[in-house]
């Protein structure tokens, strides 16, 4: 089965106090399930990786080119203008 097109991959932070009070073990599918519901399957994302930052430059935007780079299993392109350059490599650590 071949499949094209793009699918959905969430990144998500979740606040610590949160992850005090719950139980981490199936969050990411029950935040799936979730979206599916409010906003249907369409939406379902088809992957959530569960961050602790997101990748942001310096002026504090989200550098979603970077994560979609991660997302389809390329090489990461050029990370010079984040703010913090170890971010990456720590989700792209995190999802392989």
């Amino acid at each position: 089965m071949t499949t094209t097109g793009q699918a959905v991959v969430a990144f998500v932070i979740i606040k610590q106090s949160y992850l005090d009070a719950h139980s981490p073990e199936g969050l990411a599918d029950t935040l799936r399930r979730w979206v599916g519901e409010q906003i249907g399957p369409i939406a379902r994302p088809r992957d959530v990786y569960i961050v602790g930052e997101l990748p942001k430059t310096r002026s504090g935007k989200i550098m979603r080119r970077l994560l979609r780079d991660v997302a389809e299993g390329r090489e990461v392109g050029d990370t010079t203008t984040l703010a913090d350059t170890a971010v990456m490599s720590v989700i792209s650590a995190q999802i392989k």
